[in-house]
This record gives C-alpha cells, sequence and structure tokens, in this order.
C-alpha cells in the first residue's frame, strides 16, 4: 500500500457536529425503522 495514503488514512478523523433542535417524533420513529431494515454483518 501506498505509505502516503496510509498516513492519510491514519490521520482521519471525524467531526461531528449536534443540532439543539428538538427532533420531530415522526422523523426519529421513521429513521428507527430504516434502520431497522439496514443489513449488518451476517444479516443479523
Amino acid at each position: 500500500m501506498n505509505s502516503r495514503l496510509l498516513d492519510l488514512v491514519k490521520k482521519r478523523k471525524t467531526t461531528r457536529i449536534f443540532d439543539s433542535r428538538e427532533l420531530n417524533s415522526e422523523d426519529l420513529l421513521y429513521c428507527i425503522r430504516v434502520a431497522i431494515q439496514a443489513p449488518s454483518g451476517a444479516n443479523r
């Protein structure tokens, strides 16, 4: 593997910015229903 690419991957970080607005309960339930259908390891 290219050592430059490996260096970049090692430095990668995820930054999350959270919104302080209240979440609509319909949107939350929709997200949960979608997440239930998402594939996972060993289809569990």
